[in-house]
């Protein structure tokens, strides 16, 4: 009889409690092209139903594991079905799986002799070339982002379906950048910008499209121009370009036609992605950084997202702007040559400190952290004890006093310790 729990009311043994049950593993067979080889030994044929049918999470788990390695082993080739079912388990077990890491985790420690870098090779070429069958049918056949999401699976740390999609760049782009919703597919595309840049020009001219539409998420919006950074920044003059076409109209500028309306919230977004994805040197010359800083801080506050937006976007410039100067050289002209910009970030966040939205608050905190930290890398102590003497004139009736006094004994703390 069940025993009841009197503080819970709840019944059965607490030893139950928490214990995961096993995964459904998905009926991928009729994806299955391969046949048992030779190979397929009474170990791995017997492996399969033990991994379907366990009751026991942990079980499956180790015949899971057992069966990748032991097709490793006995070296069965990207055409054996036991090899293409692993695959398509990885692409078809749902997203909150705790099943498709363990394959993941499986497959990186083979090594590089196996083939399930082509099993997946095949595989993605196979969903691509059904893809194509869909976007040419009378109506057109669309599920809701699956090719994308299954793509985005290959960049989970998992080596084979990573090289998979290496070798299917050129046609994945070409599907991809082609998508008249390019919100749905940012995220794949930003990882597909980690291998290769796209070699269709397509994408840009769809990216266009989405610097008119105001309504979309802050996150998406970043997303896009990346994406647009990533496609641009090695044409020539990219950063001066960017930086004299959200500053004014000048005809012979070759991105004039590539960037959004000066009073748009991408304005900020798209300064933000050239900081973060723009060549080091070409932000540091002329002091372009500067010049992105200004089209950033420029934008007003009068709503709480166009707020957070600007303050992440001064944290993103002022946190790469440290990272360069740590990779300079430290004398006299490059502290004249920043000191303007160091100034300006310093009144950005003695000023905002106290902003009454929190998350707004969190980033200008970091930006003001982060100017202390640039005093100190730089050697500006002078610089760092009038900030220390302004802070010290505030009222102790504002909050941003007791806030910047804080971050000042916190690092001061982290440098010396």
């Amino acid at each position: 009889m069940a025993t009841t729990n009197l503080r819970t009311r709840s019944y059965g043994s607490k030893a139950l409690k928490g214990v995961k049950l096993p995964e459904d593993i998905p009926d991928v067979s009729g994806k299955i092209s391969g046949n048992p080889c030779e190979k397929c030994s009474e170990t791995v044929t017997g492996l399969m139903p033990k991994i379907k049918e366990e009751t026991n999470f942990d079980n499956q788990i180790r015949y899971l594991r057992q069966f990748i390695k032991t097709l490793a082993e006995e070296n069965h080739s990207s055409n054996c079905d036991k090899v293409q079912f692993v695959v398509f388990w990885f692409f078809e077990l749902n997203q909150a799986s705790s099943l498709r890491p363990v394959i993941a985790a499986s497959l990186n420690k083979l090594g590089k002799n196996n083939h399930f870098a082509e099993a997946f090779d095949e595989a993605i070429m196979r969903m691509i070339f059904e893809n194509d069958l869909k976007m040419m049918a009378i109506p057109k056949i669309i599920e809701n982002n699956d090719l994308s999401n299954k793509i985005s699976r290959c960049f989970e740390n998992c080596n084979p379906a990573f090289l998979g999609v290496k070798e299917n760049i050129n046609a994945l782009y070409e599907i991809f950048s082609e998508k008249e919703d390019l919100g749905e597919v940012s995220r794949v595309i930003l990882s597909l910008e980690t291998i290769a840049k796209s070699p269709n020009q397509n994408l840009v001219k769809n990216l266009m499209k989405c610097f008119l539409m105001e309504d979309l998420q802050g996150e998406l919006k970043s997303n896009l121009c990346l994406i647009w950074t990533y496609e641009l920044k090695d044409t020539d003059g990219f950063v001066k370009n960017v930086v004299k076409g959200l500053n004014d109209d000048e005809e012979n500028n070759p991105l004039k036609d590539l960037l959004p309306k000066r009073s748009s919230i991408w304005t900020c977004h798209l300064a933000q992605s050239v900081i973060i994805g723009a060549n080091g040197e070409d932000l540091l010359e002329d002091m372009s950084i500067e010049s992105l800083f200004d089209i950033i801080e420029s934008q007003s506050d009068n709503c709480s997202n166009t707020a957070y937006t600007k303050s992440l976007s001064i944290l993103q410039c002022i946190s790469k702007h440290l990272s360069l100067v740590k990779k300079s050289g430290i004398d006299e002209k490059l502290k004249l040559d920043h000191g303007n910009l160091l100034k300006k970030y310093e009144t950005y966040a003695l000023t905002n400190l106290n902003f009454g939205i929190d998350r707004v608050r969190y980033n200008v905190k970091g930006v003001f952290d982060k100017v202390i930290e640039l005093y100190n890398v730089m050697k500006l102590e002078k610089n760092l004890h009038q900030l220390i003497q302004t802070v010290l004139a505030m009222s102790w009736e504002s909050k941003s006093k007791s806030r910047a006094l804080t971050s000042i004994a916190k690092k001061k703390h982290e440098i010396t310790a």
